[in-house]
């Protein structure tokens, strides 16, 4: 009976592997400053980016620098892959899933070039963010290395 009053938690998975750094660090001020939700953000060591939860693709940014999540519960993740990636137009993203598929917590999601970011010398800084958390917030919030698949931080 009284499970009916205890919040659901979710735990949200890092996308890519690297390394943890606070949103405050990111080098913009949108993300910066929280004014699009709270989250984490990962210098990645690696070019694929996964579902950090379960839940459905309710976007595809057209640039392929961004995509959305919703819960079953209705909390949405924005997974956003470098600054000021939105300017290639998608050059050097490869989109694997199509906006309106239910996707597991970890399916790969974007892979980029590296190569091809890396010469157009673009920070790849991967912010995640709840965008819609409202009363929720975050814990276990994950510092350091991480791999794809760990705890980033969780959403009570």
């Amino acid at each position: 009976m009284f499970h009916l009053f205890k919040k659901e938690s979710i735990c949200v998975q890092a996308p890519i592997s690297g390394t943890v750094i606070a949103l405050e660090q990111v080098n913009d001020p949108t993300f910066a400053q929280k004014l699009m939700g709270d989250g984490l953000a990962i210098k990645p060591s690696n070019n694929t980016v996964c579902a950090p939860i379960e839940g459905e693709l309710i976007l595809v940014a057209d640039t392929l620098h961004a995509f959305g999540i919703r819960a079953k519960d209705g909390t949405e993740l924005l997974v956003h892959i470098g600054i000021d990636t939105v300017m290639l137009k998608g050059s050097g993203f490869q989109q694997l899933h199509q906006q309106g598929e239910t996707i597991k917590a970890q399916e790969p999601i974007i892979t980029f070039s590296e190569t091809y970011l890396h010469q157009k010398d673009l920070d790849l800084t991967t912010i995640v963010i709840a965008t819609n958390a409202g009363s929720k917030s975050l814990g276990n919030m994950r510092e350091g290395a991480i791999h794809t698949g760990d705890l980033l931080f969780s959403l009570k």
